[in-house]
Parts: C-alpha cells; structure tokens; sequence
C-alpha cells in the first residue's frame, strides 16, 4: 500500500511547489493612481463692462477643492504689468475654497480688451494642474476712427480716414505720420481727417505691417493708430 501511495504523494507536492514557483514569479498589479485634485473657479470668467481710459478695477474668483488632498498655489501669471493678481491662501485643503484677487488697469487701452490670469498648481504626489481665466472690459475712446483699416493701391494711390469722439469731446488731429516712406500724410484744416498718398517707387513696401499715427491734443490719449494695406 505505501508503495503505491509514496509516488501519489510526491506529484502532489512538486504540483504544490510548482504553484507556489508560479505565484511567486508573478509581477504584483500596481495599485491604481490616486485622482489628481483638480480646482474649479467661479465665475469661469469676469466681464467689468463699459469703463473709461483712466479706470482701475477689481474683482474676485472664488478657487474650490472638491478632492480629499490638499492642493497648493505654485505660481500666478497674468497678460502684462497692467494687472496684478494674487491668490490666497495658497494652500487649498480638501473641501477648501480660495480667493483669485485681480486688480486691472485700463490706462492705455482702447475698445474691445482682455486681459489673461493663470494659476499653475499642484496636487496629489507633486502633479500640477493649470487653471486659465480672464477678465474683459469695453473702454471708452475719445478719438475714434471711422474704420480699422485703410486700403490703398497702386490704382487708388490716395485715401482718407475720418476721425470722430464717441464721447463727444472736441479734439483735433494735430499731424499724422506713417512707418514707411512710401506713405505721406496731411492733416487737413479742422483737425479730424488725414489723407494719406502712397508712392509705389519707394521700395519695401511690400513686406511689413503699415500703419499710420495720428498724434491728439488729448493729454489722455495722445494717439490713434490705424493699420494701412497696401496691394497691388
């Protein structure tokens, strides 16, 4: 009897062996990634409506955590030196709210304007995150073109634009200039119309963004620029 059971035994325990050989190799399954706290910001963006050139506004966003990790402020980017913006605190616990201060100022500006805010952050395990917003404004101009754009020709070798005050505030256009020799200018007498000439024998016309400067009698806005196209 035990000679028939001895060889039953002993398959039985190099299959045991085998398996535990088997499991042992085996690569362990990594344990699945956290998620990434990521912020939500309210309003998503901030429009301060009409303002007038000299303006400096102000608002807030409010930054929520929605995840169980804390997250924190690495840094805070803006458009230009024409806004300040901050965030505090600078740490957000899980559940945690922040506040996104932006101060604008319009000095400079003209028309339709924008101005963007970026918040880079990080989260769970040193992953970072990035959060953009802006802020936009109409600002009021005393001096205002009757078009964006002026076209002219070889055909066409002379054209005017025409100068007016939204506002209603007398002004003149005291002289007028361009970038490029090829483009001459007058003001005429009542100071709110330019005509501009155009000499195709001048050279280098042809590369280049052409523009034309009408310099004010206005303090606040001492200049207007229009853009010129010049085709064959």
């Amino acid at each position: 009897m035990l000679r028939l059971v001895a060889p039953f035994l002993a398959v039985v325990c190099l299959g045991v062996a085998g398996l535990l050989v088997y499991a042992g190799s085996r690569t362990p399954e990594p344990p699945l990634p956290k998620p990434f706290a990521t912020l939500s910001i309210d309003p998503a963006t901030h429009n301060f409506g009409d303002l007038s050139r000299d303006a400096v506004v102000k608002t807030e966003f409010t930054l929520t955590n929605s995840y169980p990790w804390p997250v924190t402020i690495e840094s805070v980017s803006k458009g230009c030196s024409c806004s300040e913006a901050k965030v505090e605190p600078e740490t957000i616990p899980p559940g945690g709210t922040a506040q996104l201060s932006v101060t604008w100022t319009l000095r400079g500006k003209r028309g339709a304007s924008s101005e963007a805010i970026g918040v880079l952050y990080s989260g769970q395990d040193g992953a970072q995150g990035f959060l953009a917003t802006n802020v936009t404004a109409n600002v009021a101009t005393i001096v205002e073109p009757d078009r964006e754009l002026i076209e002219i020709s070889r055909a066409k070798p002379e054209s005017e634009i025409n100068f007016t005050s939204k506002i209603g505030r007398a002004f003149k256009i005291t002289h007028a200039v361009t970038n490029h020799p090829s483009l001459t200018t007058k003001v005429d007498a009542d100071g709110q119309r330019v005509q501009v000439l155009f000499d195709p024998t001048k050279p280098g016309w042809e590369s280049g963004q052409l523009f034309l400067v009408g310099m004010t009698d206005q303090p606040d806005e001492p200049e207007v620029r229009v853009w010129i196209r010049v085709s064959q």
